[in-house]
């Protein structure tokens, strides 16, 4: 399903439903529920909760139209939680429909067999089915195959991890002009702006073979040691994180003709990720970004 019609198909049903539930609080809209509730058997109480709650799918559907802060992700997350309401909800009103007590003069258009809730409950599917498959493109897109070439430590493994993030660019610029800007961990925070409080506890003025550093990014202090250092090619260190997490951050660079490609990954693992892996890898992947794109900027200023 293309963007343009599930946003069709999500704003249709979020007015129809917002208005079946707002009107029904009023005459004679109010009269008819009230008898289809009450001629179903069901409890009283829900009556005002079959109102309410059709209000609140209504703005599930059109809250991540209105919200464009949102991400692709937590927009097709909340679609699909309203179509799970709204088929709950038109299993109910069928349900109403085919109660022979409740009479066709209060309910919607006069109609008495269930077209309109079926109706209804069938778009709800057709819209849940297409955002379903954007959220499997998304996820089958989001996936990375961690590259070989990096030596993972067995604890920050990817294939055990509980967060991954790879982002790869291309600099025009060498090796080395690379790994210049990567080892001055010191002068990180004069051209990445998540990075910032940078010294080094172990080693001489920069990264090497035996490093120890301290540097505070997304707003937390990491007192990372170096485990891999192969210069110009590798660059791989381990630390420890808040609430019992841990993680590994490599750097890969490879020779390429017009210069060489930047493969940055991470890897973590810890309980607190179970319940907060997507968002850290969200968190990772954008700042990650930045801090490529910085420094294939910074890199290619040196070598013109």
């Amino acid at each position: 399903m293309s963007r343009r019609l599930s946003k069709a198909l999500s704003l249709f049903l979020g007015v129809l439903m917002f208005m079946f539930g707002f009107l029904k609080f009023f005459q004679p809209f109010r009269g008819w529920f009230d008898i289809q509730i009450q001629q179903s058997h069901l409890p009283h109480e829900a009556i005002l909760a079959g109102k309410l709650m059709e209000m609140v799918t209504g703005s599930l559907f059109l809250l991540p139209w209105l919200r464009r802060s949102l991400t692709a992700k937590s927009r097709d997350q909340l679609l699909l939680i309203a179509c799970s309401i709204l088929v709950a909800q038109m299993g109910t009103a069928i349900y109403v429909h085919l109660q022979p007590q409740v009479p066709a003069s209060v309910l919607p258009l006069g109609i008495k067999p269930p077209v309109i809730p079926v109706v209804v409950l069938l778009l709800g599917l057709f819209t849940a089915f297409g955002v379903w498959k954007d959220l499997r493109g998304e996820a089958n897109a989001s996936k990375r195959i961690p590259d070989s070439h990096i030596p993972w430590p067995a604890e920050h493994a990817p294939a055990t991890a509980r967060v991954f993030a790879q982002n790869i660019v291309d600099v025009a610029a060498s090796p080395q002009a690379v790994w210049s800007q990567l080892i001055d961990c010191v002068a990180w925070p004069q051209w990445y702006k998540h990075c910032s409080d940078v010294s080094i506890l172990r080693g001489g003025w920069c990264l090497s073979s035996d490093s120890k550093f301290r540097f505070k990014t997304l707003g937390f202090y990491f007192e990372p040691e170096v485990v891999t250092f192969e210069p110009h090619h590798t660059l791989v260190w381990s630390a420890r994180g808040p609430a019992g997490t841990s993680g590994s951050h490599a750097w890969y660079i490879e020779a390429t003709p017009g210069g060489c490609r930047v493969i940055t990954e991470e890897s973590q693992s810890g309980l607190l990720l179970f319940f907060l892996g997507a968002r850290t890898r969200d968190r990772l992947l954008v700042s990650h970004e930045e801090w490529l794109r910085a420094l294939k900027e910074r890199a290619e200023e040196i070598r013109n």
